[in-house]
């Protein structure tokens, strides 16, 4: 249910609480796919350069849809989802043998037990 809420609220509710940093990282977004550049040299970083972002990916969804709330909601979408994959990941290596730093945790029992 979480994860249908996080859909529904990026996808058609995405620039409801739009701000400069949102904005910004849309135009990111379109810049990457009209230059066809991973970061374009009309583009001035400010603090960073992030190799995998929200813009790298909502370029190629701007590419296939020619919006950008669509883009950047999609892209925003699949981001969370791979939020949720890598730590039901976590879970499941704490709880298959301790390869993990969560392997202090039992979660094998309905009240997940520490077992320190």
């Amino acid at each position: 249910m979480f994860f249908v809420l996080i859909c529904q609220a990026n996808l058609f509710h995405y620039n409801y609480r739009m701000n400069a940093d949102i904005a910004s990282e849309a135009l990111l977004g379109q810049a990457i796919w009209n230059s066809k550049q991973w970061v374009p040299d009309m583009w001035y970083p400010s603090t960073e350069v992030r190799l995998i972002g929200t813009a790298n990916l909502s370029a190629l969804f701007y590419g296939l849809c020619g919006s950008l709330k669509l883009a950047m909601g999609l892209a925003c979408v699949v981001f969370v989802l791979w939020n949720i994959l890598e730590i039901a990941y976590l879970f499941k290596e704490a709880e298959g043998g301790g390869k993990t730093v969560l392997s202090i945790f039992d979660f094998t029992h309905a009240g997940a037990s520490c077992r320190l």
